[in-house]
This record gives C-alpha cells, structure tokens and sequence, in this order.
C-alpha cells in the first residue's frame, strides 16, 4: 500500500483509449462516444462502459455508471486500500499540491483508411 504522503496523481490515471472496426461501426454509433471525452470515471464502473458500447444489457446494469451513456453521474472515484475503508480518498477532493492537467482528446481518428494516413 502506498503511503499517503506519497500519492501522485499519475498513480491513478489511467488512459481510456477506443477503436473501432468498420464492421462494429456499422451496427454501433460510436459518434456517441465522443461526449464522454472530459468525463471523470473510474476502472471499477468499467464493465458498464464495456457492456453499454457493445450493447450487452443484464439485470443490474446501471447507466449512471456508464461512461457513454446519457444517464452518466460522475461518482467518487475512491483510492486508497479497500481492505481499510479509512485509508479511502475521494480522488476528486485531494489537494494534490500540483497543478492537475485536464484530459483531451489527443487525436481522432474515426476517419483513418488505408488510404488516409495520418
């Protein structure tokens, strides 16, 4: 377990990366993806995402934690060890004493063909 004192941020930051077959694209709006860019979200809630871009639905999904979806609600996004609930930090309210960098979309490439390199 990490000591407190020495939490970065970079711990905890995971890029969320996406592509896309032109198969899937036929069958699946990917376009809807994009309003999720800027969204806070953690790895715990990614079998939502998972299910909801490929369509799966079961009887305890729940859309607030889908990152695609239009029911998203950014929840805590807890850090710490969960053997030790006291240990937990919301991830949001640290003061992490650096300057936080927002995430962006660094490319896209939905239009990316043999023929269109970038």
């Amino acid at each position: 377990m990490h000591v407190v004192e020495h939490w970065k941020p970079a711990m905890y930051t995971v890029p969320f990366i996406t592509w896309a077959s032109a198969d899937f694209k036929v069958n699946h709006d990917i376009k809807l993806w994009r309003h999720s860019v800027d969204r806070s979200f953690s790895s715990a809630d990614f079998i939502y995402t998972l299910c909801d871009m490929i369509g799966i639905t079961f009887k305890k999904m729940d859309y607030s934690r889908s990152l695609i979806s239009d029911q998203f609600v950014q929840h805590p996004r807890w850090i710490g060890d969960p053997s030790s609930p006291a240990t937990l930090k919301d991830y949001d309210t640290i003061d992490w004493k650096i300057p936080m960098v927002k995430p962006f979309l660094v490319a896209d490439k939905s239009n990316l063909t043999v023929d269109n390199k970038l």
